[in-house]
């Protein structure tokens, strides 16, 4: 966290974010069956982004932000893999019906996209609260505590 986001004010990862939002609408505008994948990953970059400011803000409070460095890596982890689902989503219905591929392999990248939207994407937001609540709580631990 403190070399990918604090040292340069977030400027990398604001750009990646930026380049999902772009290709997310993109997706959005070109195919109606992509619509709610497309939706969902936009509406998670709003939550990182969120995330992210709330890190910048907050950039005093280095040991609470460095409790949620896990949560943090999750979060654009799972933020990384819809992108990475959709944008193969968007490239099996470029192709479909085409001699090129097989279409069950295609219908398959497809559903894949659908449940990755539906069951890992909804993530993003456990780990948005996690990282705006969750440092403060690790940080109320005494090490007198651990040897309780």
């Amino acid at each position: 966290m403190h070399r990918k986001i604090l040292r340069d004010e977030a400027a990398n990862i604001l750009e990646l974010i930026n380049e999902i939002v772009k290709d997310a609408e993109s997706v959005n505008q070109s195919y109606a069956s992509l619509n709610f994948s497309s939706k969902k990953l936009l509406e998670a970059t709003y939550s990182v982004k969120e995330c992210i400011q709330y890190i910048l803000d907050n950039k005093e409070l280095l040991r609470e932000l460095s409790a949620i460095s896990v949560p943090l890596l999750m979060m654009m982890g799972t933020l990384c893999g819809g992108w990475m689902t959709l944008r193969s989503a968007d490239a099996a219905f470029k192709q479909k019906n085409s001699s090129n591929w097989n279409n069950d392999f295609l219908e398959a990248k497809l559903t894949y996209n659908r449940i990755y939207t539906s069951h890992c994407l909804p993530n993003i937001h456990k780990y948005s609260e996690i990282i705006k609540n969750g440092g403060e709580a690790v940080e109320s631990i005494s090490p007198e505590m651990l040897w309780a």
